[in-house]
């Protein structure tokens, strides 16, 4: 058996974690349902919950407000970078 890359060990116990890979390392069912969002593997797994509990709303509103200030952080990252080259 080959190495895993750095941080590979990790992802896969992160995944195990979260229900998307079994014991052996398999994709599960909720694992194939998370793999079809174009989302981060931790916030696929909360709103699925969400979904299953009925309180998918505030997850989502949650992950909206997280999307704005992540947008902002790179729009102020990318402007801290062009005034340190000095253009």
């Amino acid at each position: 058996m080959r190495a895993l890359p750095p941080g590979s060990q990790d992802a896969l116990r992160t995944l195990y974690l979260l229900d998307a890979l079994d014991e052996d390392g398999h994709v599960t069912a909720l694992g194939r349902t998370m793999s079809r969002l174009p989302l981060e593997p931790g916030l696929a797994r909360c709103l699925l919950a969400a979904q299953e509990l009925r309180c998918a709303r505030r997850p989502l509103e949650l992950h909206g407000a997280q999307a704005v200030v992540s947008a902002w952080e790179q729009r102020c990252a990318e402007e801290s970078a062009s005034l340190s080259q000095g253009t």
